[in-house]
């Protein structure tokens, strides 16, 4: 049995997971059992479509690499479709899994990367291949310490914002690596069949909640400028972030539409930007120059 703290969890799992924080402890929250799919009895409520089924409790996924059983916010259940490689297991669990485990636990998720600066934590949002995972990557090698990659989870408690990380570990297309100057020995790719690769994050901030400090907002720009960055109101911050809310299919049958109304003010009240740039904009240093300037 292996043990792991990840998500803000305490985890067993009868499946090694070397993306994750090798830890010790007695009493867990998560358990991760590889085996048959247990029986589900599905509420009224439930939604079901040809490889998810979904209620307040359960969560079921068909996948290529195996079929996968949320419960409860505390067990998950993986029954591995024969031949099928472990890194794509590993990467689907990650993702949609631990994401249904998340909601189930009452945490919005939100598709961005973050790093912590005098002790707050500055978010980076956009769609995929925006360029969140590079920025970080960068700061990371300026002597900035990660949150979090790609997502990053929150909830209210007692009207509080509680922010939670996932685990130490960006992912990078393969021509990042040359743009930054990362060595990629110790890369190791997602997927099979994709060009894009895994690496341990060195500066990593373990655990804890962190008040936010500042917003920035990726997007591609038609205009003749290459680059440029703008402020956003609290209303124009808003809109965006309900535009990166992670599995958003998820979320609608998971948590109340006015609890997560309410995280996404208590997100938009932090100073936003927004920063837009020509998709043939390839030079990273100028926008890194203007967003550590406006970081500090």
């Amino acid at each position: 049995m292996f043990k792991y703290f990840a998500f803000g969890l305490k985890i067993i799992s009868d499946l090694d997971l070397p993306e994750l924080i090798e830890s010790q402890f007695e009493e867990y929250d998560l358990r991760i059992t590889v085996g048959e799919i247990p029986p589900i009895v599905w509420d009224e409520n439930s939604l079901h479509k040809p490889i998810v089924s979904i209620d307040k409790h359960n969560f079921l996924h068909k996948l290529p690499p195996a079929t996968y059983l949320a419960c409860k916010g505390n067990r998950i259940f993986i029954a591995p479709n024969q031949g099928q490689d472990f890194d794509s297991i590993r990467l689907f669990l990650y993702s949609n899994i631990f994401a249904a485990i998340m909601h189930q636990r009452n945490y919005l998720l939100i598709h961005a990367s973050g790093v912590v600066y005098k002790e707050k934590l500055h978010l980076f949002l956009g769609a995929s291949g925006m360029g969140k995972s590079t920025i970080v990557a960068f700061l990371e090698n300026k002597g900035y310490e990660i949150y979090s990659d790609d997502v990053i989870l929150f909830k209210l408690t007692d009207g509080e914002l509680i922010t939670c990380q996932t685990y130490p570990q960006i992912k990078l297309w393969e021509d990042t690596f040359d743009k930054l100057g990362i060595k990629k020995i110790t890369a190791k790719k997602i997927r099979p069949e994709l060009p894009k690769f895994g690496i341990k994050i060195n500066k990593y901030v373990k655990g804890g909640s962190y008040q936010l400090g500042k917003l920035f907002f990726l997007a591609n720009s038609s205009d003749s400028e290459k680059f440029q960055i703008s402020n956003l109101n609290s209303i124009e911050t808003f809109k965006i972030l309900h535009q990166n809310i992670y599995r958003v299919q998820q979320v609608s049958k998971k948590l109340d539409p006015n609890y997560i109304f309410k995280i996404l003010i208590e997100i938009s009240k932090n100073q936003s930007f927004l920063i837009e740039r020509q998709a043939d904009f390839n030079t990273i240093e100028e926008q890194m120059e203007i967003i550590q300037t406006k970081l500090k």
